[in-house]
């Protein structure tokens, strides 16, 4: 089975008003797959979400407990860590540090 044809079976998603911080007024098909993915020789829950702010995404876990929405709750925590980070580099000047410190 490839991800791809999963995705066209457009009748086996289900719609919910998404759960990402921020996001309101935005309802997301998605749909979930328990599959044995071969480059990790184990059982991954894949979650395919649809946005109706025209976006799609396609997250994979190894803990087949999780729920679909569980799953894009913590992919769109994924953006503000991110920005976390590139505000700390660029804004403050972390990670500028050099070895030998304080001379």
């Amino acid at each position: 089975m490839k991800l791809k044809d999963v995705a066209r079976d457009q009748g086996q998603f289900l719609s919910a008003p998404s759960p990402v911080y921020g996001e309101q007024n935005v309802t997301l098909r998605y749909r979930a797959i328990d599959l044995v993915w071969r480059p990790a020789g184990r059982l991954v829950r894949f979650c395919h979400c649809l946005s109706s702010a025209a976006r799609h995404h396609l997250s994979a876990g190894h803990r087949s407990d999780s729920g679909a929405m569980e799953i894009i709750l913590l992919y769109g925590y994924r953006f503000k860590i991110e920005l976390g980070f590139r505000q700390a580099v660029h804004g403050v000047g972390s990670y500028a540090y050099h070895s030998g410190w304080p001379p």
